[in-house]
This record gives structure tokens, sequence and C-alpha cells, in this order.
């Protein structure tokens, strides 16, 4: 018989799982990759425009909420602000690590292809969205 949650059952799930979620960090990837199941920290060349970090991501006390009968957890917006000379990079999309940079959790390309960041100092900002999607219904 297949394990089944309820719907408290599944915020639960994302609540708990927050402490970890806060432990990662956000990278930009300027390399023209389309992330795949098997994808290693090796397929991703990280950004380098004057003023990047990695950086932590942030689900503060956001409330777990359900949508669509999936509970939902929203990060803290992650802005990146280019600083000194302008450098063009082509950022093509994000991924999330471990803080070692030894492990890829999930990573997004921009459908759209690479979005120029550096070039005129304007930030760029992403919002990680959790759902539990891969935990069973």
């Amino acid at each position: 018989m297949p394990l089944v949650y309820s719907a408290q059952g599944k915020v639960e799930s994302l609540n708990v799982k927050r402490p970890l979620y806060n432990t990662w960090l956000c990278r930009l990837f300027v390399n023209n990759y389309v992330p795949v199941f098997g994808m290693a920290i090796g397929n991703f060349t990280q950004a380098g425009f004057q003023g990047y970090i990695a950086k932590a991501i942030n689900f503060a006390n956001f409330p777990v909420i359900q949508v669509n009968g999936k509970a939902l957890m929203t990060s803290v917006l992650i802005t990146w602000t280019p600083t000194g000379v302008a450098v063009q990079n082509t950022v093509f999309g994000y991924y999330v690590t471990d803080a070692a940079n030894t492990t890829v959790y999930f990573a997004e390309r921009n459908p759209a292809g690479g979005i120029i960041v550096g070039q005129d100092l304007s930030p760029f900002t992403v919002q990680l969205n959790i759902t539990d999607d891969t935990d069973p219904t």
C-alpha cells in the first residue's frame, strides 16, 4: 500500500525541511547548459561579474500554503547587484547547491535563453518556490 500524505502532512513535511533548505546556496550559471536529471557541479560555469557571490537561500518564516493540492513554500527574493566596472555576463539560469558546492540539488534554465547581467550594473533577482511534488500523494 502506498504512503499517502494528508493536506496538513504535506505542509508540515516542507516546514520540517525548512532548516535544511536555508543552508543551500543559489548560483547563477553563464554557460548555455540545459539542466538534466544527472547534472553535476561540473556542468555549470558560475557567473563572474564584479560583486557576484553565491547567495544564501532564505525561506524565512513565510507560511507553507496549499496550491492545487500541493504544499508550496516561497523564498525571500535573492538579488545580485553588479558593482565596480560593468562586465557583461549572459546568465542562462540558476542552480542550487550545498554550501561546499559539491552537490547540485536543482537548477532552472531561463526558457527564453540568456539574460545579459552586469552590463549596466542593474540587479538580477530570483525567487524560489519549493513544492512537495516529489513526495508521494
